[in-house]
């Protein structure tokens, strides 16, 4: 569960978008600045509802890398990628480390204002949600850290 959640944004989701190799850049995806740390507010697992305030889920993306602090104590980093042109948008996530190295973990990321929601499936399915489905898939809401 928190290897998802730290996808998640992973990404979930959902750094400013990592930099393109080509031209196909949207004024969208330049707009869409996901760079910050985050905090999540609220989890949802498969209709399983989890206390975030008990685990102090913090997600840090910077640059098209990402970690995952609980608890103060980084649970997973690995870098990611994401396509603001997509509907819903896209994120992608590799891990650095651990179990699912090399892996990649697919999900989809909304961000409106301070407020990032992601959602993804578990990493062995390969499976990209096509929506916010908390009953489905691991949904996280972060509020971005004003410091």
């Amino acid at each position: 569960m928190l290897r998802t959640a730290a996808i998640l944004l992973a990404v979930t989701m959902v750094g400013a978008d990592a930099p393109k190799k080509d031209s196909k850049d949207t004024k969208d995806a330049k707009a869409d600045k996901v760079d910050g740390t985050w905090t999540a507010t609220s989890m949802v697992d498969k209709g399983n509802k989890v206390d975030v305030s008990e685990l102090k889920l913090v997600l840090i993306l910077k640059d098209g890398k990402y970690t995952l602090k609980v608890n103060d104590n980084v649970a997973d980093e690995g870098t990611y990628s994401t396509d603001a042109s997509k509907s819903p948008k896209e994120i992608d996530t590799v891990a650095t480390g651990g179990e699912n190295k090399g892996k990649t973990d697919r999900g989809i990321y909304e961000l409106k204002g301070d407020t990032l929601k992601t959602a993804f499936d578990e990493i062995t399915k390969q499976n990209r949600p096509k929506e916010f489905d908390d009953q489905k898939y691991q949904v996280v809401v972060f509020t971005r850290d004003k410091k």
